[in-house]
């Protein structure tokens, strides 16, 4: 597996926190990385990045054509945070609340709050999050 995967694509907006960047291009390199069927970027359209605006050079403006870089290793725990770990979530909640009351609607409740609660926990440590998964924009 390659170290970086890297889109190139058009600065849309510019402020103070962040760059936001329009990828158009065929996105080629999902088909060497594991989240690829079920990833939004590997459909067609074009997608939208979000990159900290920390750091980069005054060059880059509105309409800028930029490389957007990130490590590939951030698909593995992209895909960890967003699917495996709410299935297994549910997967527990679901059953032992189902062994506890032996009512399905109980652990069907179960399970939707316990879905809710982790994504609640995961956008309360968005802020977090945001550190680990890291993209670069190079002007090209």
């Amino acid at each position: 597996m390659t170290e970086f995967i890297e889109h190139s694509g058009t600065v849309e907006k510019i402020d103070s926190q962040f760059v936001i960047v329009r990828i158009e291009e065929p996105v080629t390199d999902c088909n060497i990385c594991q989240a690829r069927n079920v990833c939004i970027a590997a459909g067609s359209g074009a997608k939208y990045v979000t990159v900290s605006s920390a750091g980069i050079p005054e060059t880059i403006s509105k309409g800028t054509r930029v490389t957007v870089k990130g490590r590939s290793a951030m698909s593995s725990v992209a895909v960890v945070l967003a699917f495996v770990v709410p299935v297994i979530l549910i997967t527990v909640a679901v059953t032992l609340v189902i062994a506890m009351t032996g009512n399905d609607g109980f652990g069907a409740l179960a399970g939707l709050i316990v879905l809710i609660l982790y994504y609640l926990a995961l956008y309360i440590c968005r802020n977090k999050l945001s550190k680990r998964f890291v993209f670069t924009i190079t002007k090209i």
